[in-house]
C-alpha cells in the first residue's frame, strides 16, 4: 500500500499571534513555534509580570526563555515557500498570453519570494501604464479631431454659396 507524502501546509507553519507565514521561527519550551518578534513582544507585554506564557496553550515559564532560531524549521518554511511560489509562477509561465507578461509586485515579495525571475516594482509599472494611456488618449483625441475636422470640412464644402472654410473658421462669403 502506497504511503501518502507528507504535504507542506502553510498553516502548520503560521505563527498563531501574526497568522503569517513564520519569520526566523524559534521553538518555545512547551514546542510551540512562532516569529521571533512575535513571541518576543508577546512577552514584553507579561514582563512586569516575570511570568511568561505560551499564546496558545497557556503554559507558563519561569525566567523567561532564551529565544534560538530555529534554522530547521527556518528552511521548511523557505522551503513552503518556494513550492508555493512554483506553482503560483507556473500559470505565469505556461499560458501563451502570460508568457512576455511582466511580474509586478511589491518591494517585499521581490526580496523575500521571487527570486530567480525578472520583476518590476509596482510604482515603474503604473508610471509605465499611465504614460502608454497617456500616448494612447493623445492619439484618440488626435484622431477625433481630425475625424470631426473632415466632416466639417466636408459639409462646408458641399454646402457651396457663400460659405467658405478659411484657416480651420467657418467664414461666410460677404465677411471675405
Amino acid at each position: 500500500m502506497a504511503q501518502k507524502g507528507v504535504q507542506l501546509d502553510r498553516e502548520a507553519f503560521s505563527c498563531s499571534i501574526c497568522l503569517d507565514l513564520l519569520k526566523d521561527p524559534v521553538a518555545i519550551p512547551c514546542g510551540h513555534s512562532y516569529c521571533m518578534n512575535c513571541i518576543k513582544s508577546h512577552w514584553d507585554k507579561e514582563d512586569e509580570n516575570t511570568i511568561y506564557s505560551c499564546p496558545r496553550c497557556r503554559q507558563t515559564f519561569t525566567p523567561r526563555p532564551v529565544l534560538r532560531k530555529n534554522t530547521t524549521l527556518a528552511d521548511l518554511v523557505e522551503e513552503l515557500k518556494k513550492t508555493r511560489l512554483q506553482k503560483h509562477l507556473q500559470s505565469h509561465f505556461e499560458a501563451a498570453p502570460l508568457k512576455k507578461h511582466k511580474l509586478s509586485i511589491c518591494y517585499l515579495c521581490s526580496v523575500d519570494e521571487h527570486k530567480g525571475h525578472d520583476t518590476v516594482s509596482a510604482a515603474a509599472e503604473r508610471s509605465e501604464r499611465q504614460r502608454e494611456l497617456k500616448v494612447t488618449l493623445r492619439v484618440l483625441i488626435l484622431e477625433k479631431v481630425l475625424f470631426m475636422l473632415a466632416a466639417v470640412r466636408h459639409r462646408v464644402w458641399s454646402w457651396g454659396g457663400g460659405v467658405v472654410f478659411c484657416g480651420g473658421v467657418l467664414l461666410c462669403a460677404s465677411l471675405c
